[in-house]
This record gives C-alpha cells, sequence and structure tokens, in this order.
C-alpha cells in the first residue's frame, strides 16, 4: 500500500563560513626618482599625474598595462600601489620609515627597478619578515651577493638596456596579476627587446648566479627564461603557492575561533578544523595551487589528532588540555609543478609502424 508523503521537504544544514582570501595580485611599484609616499592607484593617468609621464614608473607601468594574452585578452588589475623615495648612502633608515609610515599594505608583490646593495639587502630580511616577494632589478652578473644567495623571496631580472628595466614592470602582469598560480619562466613580455638577445654565454652565467632574463625564443622578441629564486633552489611559482597556503590556512583559522560561540577542545572543536582545513585545500585546488591525481583529485591530505590519542607526537597531552593548544594537525600538500622543459625521443623506423596514433 503506499505510504502518505509530504509534497514538501526542507533539511536544514548549518552553511559554511564563507572562506576569505588574500589577494596575491596586488604590487607595489617603486621609483628612486622622487620622494613619495605610498598610494594607490587604479589608472596610468593618476600615476602620471603624480609621477609625469616622463618618468621612468610611468614608462614601466605603461608597459606592463598593455600586457595581453594570446588571445589579444587585456591583463590588468583593479589598482595597484607606486611609492618612491631616494636612497641615502650607507644607511637604510629612510626605507625603514617609509613601509613603517605606509598606510596602505594591502600588497603582496613588490617591484624594484634599481638596484642599491645595502636596500636590496635590507628588503630581503623585510620579506622575510613579511611574507611578501618581490622582482629586482640585476644590472649586472654580481647583484646577487653572499647575503642574497639564500633569498627565497627575490626574483633577480637582469636589466642592462638603455631603455631601463621595461621587463620587470611587464613581467608582472604574466605573474602576480595572474595569482598565486602565475607561470613565471617562459613568459611573453610584449613591447620590449630581450636584455639578452641570441647570447647563450651570457645567459648561462646568469643563470648559474641566480639571475634570472628575458631572451629571444621561438620567434618571440622577449621571453623569460627563468623561475628561479636569488637562492637557486626554490622557484617564484613554489614560493607563492606555499604563502597563498599559509595565508588562507591562517586566515581561516582566526575567523574560525573569532566567529565561534564555542570551539571546544575536543571532537566537536577538531572536527570543526578539519572542516575549515578541506575547505580551505579545495579551494586552493580550485585556483590551481595543488597537483591533481589520474582521477583529478587534489593531492593534500589532513590529520587531526584524536582525543583518545594521548601519544605527544600524534595526539593531545594533558598539559595539552591545560594549555589549550590543539597541537598534532597537520596538511600534507603537493603544489602544482610547472613545466620548464620538455625531452622528446623521437624513434626512427625503416619499416611500416603498424600501430597508428599514440600509444
Amino acid at each position: 500500500m503506499a505510504q502518505y508523503q509530504r509534497d514538501v521537504q526542507v533539511n536544514v544544514v548549518r552553511p559554511t563560513k564563507p572562506l576569505v582570501y588574500g589577494d596575491f595580485t596586488k604590487v607595489l611599484y617603486l621609483t628612486n626618482e622622487i620622494d613619495k609616499e605610498l598610494k594607490r592607484y587604479s589608472t596610468l593617468e593618476e600615476v602620471g599625474t603624480d609621477f609625469t609621464k616622463l618618468s621612468k614608473i610611468y614608462a614601466g607601468l605603461e608597459i606592463a598595462t598593455s600586457q595581453t594574452d594570446f588571445d589579444g585578452n587585456g591583463i590588468k588589475p583593479n589598482y595597484w600601489f607606486c611609492g618612491g623615495f631616494i636612497p641615502k648612502v650607507g644607511t637604510t633608515t629612510e626605507i625603514e620609515e617609509f613601509f613603517s609610515n605606509a598606510t596602505e599594505t594591502g600588497y603582496y608583490g613588490i617591484v624594484l627597478p634599481f638596484y642599491d646593495e645595502k636596500l636590496v639587502e635590507w628588503l630581503a630580511l623585510y620579506l622575510n619578515r613579511v611574507s611578501k616577494y618581490a622582482i629586482v632589478v640585476a644590472p649586472d652578473e654580481n647583484a646577487v651577493t653572499d647575503k642574497l644567495k639564500s633569498s627565497d623571496r627575490i626574483f633577480f631580472m637582469y636589466e642592462n638596456k638603455t631603455d631601463g628595466p621595461l621587463d620587470l614592470f611587464g613581467l608582472t602582469a604574466h605573474t602576480f596579476w595572474q595569482g598565486p598560480a602565475g607561470r613565471w619562466k617562459d613568459r611573453r613580455i610584449v613591447g620590449v627587446s630581450a636584455s639578452v638577445p641570441n647570447d647563450v654565454t651570457l645567459e648561462s652565467k646568469l643563470l648559474e648566479k641566480g639571475i634570472n632574463a628575458t631572451v629571444t625564443k621561438a620567434g618571440y622578441t622577449a621571453v623569460t627564461n627563468g623561475s628561479w629564486c636569488a637562492d637557486g633552489e626554490m622557484h617564484a611559482d613554489q614560493r607563492i603557492k606555499i604563502d597563498s597556503i599559509v595565508h588562507d590556512v591562517e586566515l581561516n583559522l582566526q575567523r574560525l575561533m573569532i566567529q565561534e560561540k564555542n570551539l571546544f577542545m575536543d571532537t566537536r572543536g577538531v572536527s570543526k578544523v578539519e572542516a575549515v582545513l578541506d575547505r580551505v585545500m579545495i579551494q586552493k585546488g580550485k585556483e590551481n595551487i595543488l597537483a591533481v591525481d589520474n582521477s583529478g583529485n587534489y593531492l593534500y591530505q589532513i590529520t587531526v589528532p584524536s582525543i583518545e590519542d594521548t601519544d605527544p607526537n600524534t595526539g593531545l597531552t594533558t598539559d595539552d588540555f591545560i594549555s589549550r593548544v590543539l597541537r598534532n594537525v597537520v596538511v600534507k600538500f603537493t603544489i602544482s609543478t610547472e613545466v620548464e622543459q620538455i625531452i622528446v625521443t623521437l624513434v626512427w623506423h625503416d619499416e611500416p609502424i603498424t600501430t597508428g596514433g599514440n600509444e
């Protein structure tokens, strides 16, 4: 016999809280042409008004905002930042004051189109402290000093042309402005000439020193030849992808603790932490930050402690409950890796090949 069913059924499920992500597309462009407070800009005309249209920073941003993808679509953010200061010999006080007094801080990338050894060495320490990343001009192969060889937050780019370091500005459109998953090697920079045109010896020497450049490649005028940080071990996209994961995990767990009426030190609280981490990592996968397996699953694992586990290496101890510290929460992940070299083996057969297509 048929049973009575309600025509409308409503299931109430507690909604997940929205995730707020840091904007890794915002960039600060600095100049040594004038002392000028850091400010937000949204048009090239505004930059021309404050710095004049004859300034190097205007020329650089003109190149940056004119970049396009291969479909002809423009690449441009809603806004960026500009600032200027003239370094004084033997001191970094003015740069410290410049950043400490700045009211605008919503940028991740920093572009330094001029070179001052003391300034760059100070900047390397600053970048570590605030978890930001910089593109810095390298006027020669000796730009990476001993103090900078360990830096994984500076992308040195060689530029020794008469028209100035326009490549640095153009690169930001294809990297920072494209988000944390932006590609760094083999980026075509429109409107500039190569800094190392057809000079394999110089190109190799620069890369050995941890310095990238633009070269002529595959019929294009200026293409980036590397993605190396100054340490020669970390790639720029790796550093930025990891920074974006760290930022989003910290931010969303802080929001969880602030917004929850209770976040108990038991299975209820631990499960909420796990749920937030899961949502963060899924989002990072959607942003192409994480690698995927053959089935299209994002490669990450989240492990949270069991309340019954008292092992200090995997669970929670009495001291943890006394100090109210939730430990042994582990997120393992594999970030997406760019193809930067392709090796193809061609096998020539005199006899007919019986199988067709791809094997």
